[in-house]
């Protein structure tokens, strides 16, 4: 595994890709498929741990990307989905959009934050 990882991590650093999106990616895709911060969050810092070394990306980069990655839109797969929309007497309509769009830009907003301080050396 550790040499697919690091073939991955090199073809990576050797485009104008930004490594930094790199686990807010993986982090985002197992959570809108999966439906769970927690997996979306753990899967992706599994994944990338082993590259991060090569891509130049911090332990604490890596561990805020992978949760920023996480929180990006929330929708009918997601637990947390049906409790906000349960408990706040919203339809499934309202709900993709009230809470599939808050968290989204919670998301969103954090993976700028992280990236500007990744990429002013902060972290």
């Amino acid at each position: 595994m550790q040499g697919v990882a690091d073939r991955i991590a090199e073809v990576v650093v050797q485009s104008s890709f930004p490594a930094i999106l790199i686990p807010i990616i993986i982090a985002a895709i197992i959570h809108v498929v999966t439906g769970s911060n927690a997996l979306g969050v753990m899967t992706a810092a599994a994944l990338v741990e082993p590259m991060l070394g090569t891509l130049g990306i911090s332990p604490v980069a890596a561990f805020l990307a992978c949760g920023t990655g996480a929180l990006m839109f929330k929708h009918a797969n997601s637990s947390g989905f049906w409790v906000t929309v349960s408990m706040s007497n919203m339809d499934v309509n309202q709900g993709i959009r009230a809470v599939g769009g808050a968290s989204t830009v919670a998301g969103l907003t954090g993976a700028i934050l992280t990236c500007i301080l990744w990429g002013l050396h902060l972290i």
